[in-house]
C-alpha cells in the first residue's frame, strides 16, 4: 500500500518545490523567479542561474504586473499597445468646446494656455439660447492640489 501511495506524495511535494512567482515586463518578458519584497518604488525577487540564487531589484515602472505562487495578482502597470507621442503631451493650449451645450440651449468655445506649473489662463466665448448675444468671459484659473 506505501509503495502505491509514495510516488503520489513524492510528485506533490516536487511540484510545490517547483512552483514559483512570475513577474511579467511592460516589453513582453515573463521571468520566473521568487519575489522577496514588492516596495513602494521597487520590487526584489531571487531567481537562478544554475545553483547560484541571484537577487535583482526592479523598478515598478518596468513591470506590468506580478503572480504570486499562491495565484493572488498584482497589476501594476497596465500594458498598452500604443505609446504616448512627446510632442503631444508636451503642448501648453487648447481649444475647448462645451459637447453637453446644445442639449442645455446653450454653446460654448474657449481657448486655454498653461503659463505655469498648475495655473491656466482660460477665454471662453459663449452664446445662451435663442435671441441672446454673445458673452465673453476670461480670467485666471488656478488649480491648487491640497
Amino acid at each position: 500500500m506505501l509503495k502505491r501511495i509514495l510516488p503520489f506524495i513524492l510528485l506533490l511535494f516536487a511540484s510545490h518545490a517547483l512552483a514559483q512567482d512570475s513577474l511579467f515586463y511592460i516589453n513582453g518578458s515573463a521571468i520566473a523567479a521568487s519575489v522577496e519584497e514588492i516596495g513602494l518604488k521597487t520590487v526584489r525577487y531571487k531567481t537562478w542561474s544554475g545553483e547560484n540564487p541571484v537577487q535583482i531589484t526592479v523598478d515598478k515602472a518596468e513591470l506590468a504586473r506580478i503572480k504570486l505562487q499562491s495565484g493572488q495578482e498584482f497589476i501594476i502597470t497596465a500594458m498598452s499597445t500604443a505609446r504616448v507621442d512627446e510632442r503631444l503631451m508636451a503642448r501648453k493650449q487648447c481649444i475647448t468646446f462645451d459637447v453637453l451645450a446644445p442639449a442645455l440651449n446653450h454653446a460654448t468655445m474657449g481657448h486655454e494656455r498653461q503659463i505655469g506649473p498648475r495655473t491656466n489662463f482660460q477665454v471662453k466665448l459663449g452664446h445662451i439660447g435663442t435671441g441672446t448675444p454673445l458673452v465673453v468671459t476670461g480670467g485666471m484659473m488656478f488649480d491648487f492640489v491640497f
